[in-house]
Order: structure tokens, then sequence, then C-alpha cells
């Protein structure tokens, strides 16, 4: 995926956000935490619709991440929001998928939307 593709994107949570987000269980600053998708690594990818969409990847010491910033949001909610799916894998074969839904509080903060 060129990054010409995403020129128009909307900011979105980096990938440093969403696992503070994830392994403190805070909210954090929007200011802090939306960025261009370009402004980190990412590869493309293409959903079952033939739409292209950047994926994000992290590694820890502890986990391997993918971020799929499919795009879309809930457009009658109130708040800014970002459903992403995100798949995890902690050191053996399986991968664990969810889906993660953060929502920008009426504080500028972006959270974790409690399901």
């Amino acid at each position: 995926m060129a990054a010409s593709d995403l020129s128009s994107a909307p900011l979105v949570p980096s990938p440093d956000c969403i696992q503070t987000i994830l392994r403190q269980d805070t909210a954090v600053p929007a200011a802090d935490c939306l960025a261009e998708v370009t402004s980190f690594s990412i590869t493309g990818q293409t959903d079952s619709q033939g739409a292209d969409y950047p994926l994000a990847e992290v590694q820890t010491a502890d986990y391997r991440m993918r971020i799929h910033y499919t795009g879309g949001d809930f457009s009658d909610a109130v708040m800014a929001n970002w459903p992403l799916s995100i798949e995890m894998n902690y050191g053996g074969s399986g991968w664990f998928s969810y889906l993660l839904v953060l929502v920008e509080t009426r504080d500028g903060l972006l959270a974790n939307c409690p399901g």
C-alpha cells in the first residue's frame, strides 16, 4: 500500500498508544495518541471486499500484536471512535483475535470502550 493511498486518511490511535491503553488499562490524551497512519511502519492488506487497509505490527518481549486499521466507525456515535481488529500472539503457535473499540471521551482522552 502506497503512502499516497492514505494521504487523506483520518488520524488513528498509534500502536504505542494502543499498547499503553491495553497494558495500563488507562485513558491517554488524544493529542498524544492520534497520528497519521503513514507516521508509523505499516504494510498493506486487502479485506474480503477488495479494499486496501494498513496493518501495523508490534513486537515486544512478551507478545506480538497486529493492528488492522480497517477503517469505519460507528457514525451515529456521539464521540469519535475507532473500531480496530487486534491479533495477539504470546509466543505460542496460535493467535488470539478480538475487536477493540477506542473512544474519545469528553475530556479529550482515548479509552477502551467497555463491551
